[in-house]
């Protein structure tokens, strides 16, 4: 990896009816997967869930300790952050243990103006829409 940090590329954006830390949730999944639930109750209670896949490293910040430079950028979007020096020791510690660091991204999303901060070092990301899920 790179020693270089660039500018976070927005991956996807919660729609601003989503918003905001009150409908926040995280919870695990199977198979090292990790979801951040987005939910507003409203006029057919709107929901996403943005799905993490094959998370190696995870961190959650609360509310004022969200002081990362980054974190402006992430706010109520996931950006992928390119190279950090978190995702270089993981990334280490992956091969160490005979695991391929090649593809390991570190993607981060920040709820609202105070937090929380999710962080990932994962493989990628889908977003899910619990509602269709369970109807289908």
């Amino acid at each position: 990896m790179p020693n270089v940090e660039t500018m976070p590329e927005v991956l996807f954006t919660l729609p601003a009816s989503i918003g905001g830390e009150d409908g926040i949730s995280f919870l695990e999944r199977m198979g090292r997967t990790w979801a951040v639930v987005c939910s507003r109750n409203i006029v057919g209670m709107e929901c996403l869930m943005l799905v993490m896949k094959e998370v190696k490293a995870l961190r959650l910040t609360q509310a004022q300790a969200c002081v990362c430079a980054h974190t402006a950028p992430a706010r109520d979007r996931l950006v992928d952050i390119g190279w950090s020096s978190w995702l270089s020791e993981v990334s280490k510690e992956v091969a160490a243990r005979g695991g391929e660091p090649i593809g390991l991204r570190h993607l981060m999303i920040s709820i609202g103006s105070g937090g929380p901060c999710y962080e990932f070092i994962c493989r990628g990301f889908y977003v899910e829409d619990p509602v269709l899920s369970v109807l289908s």
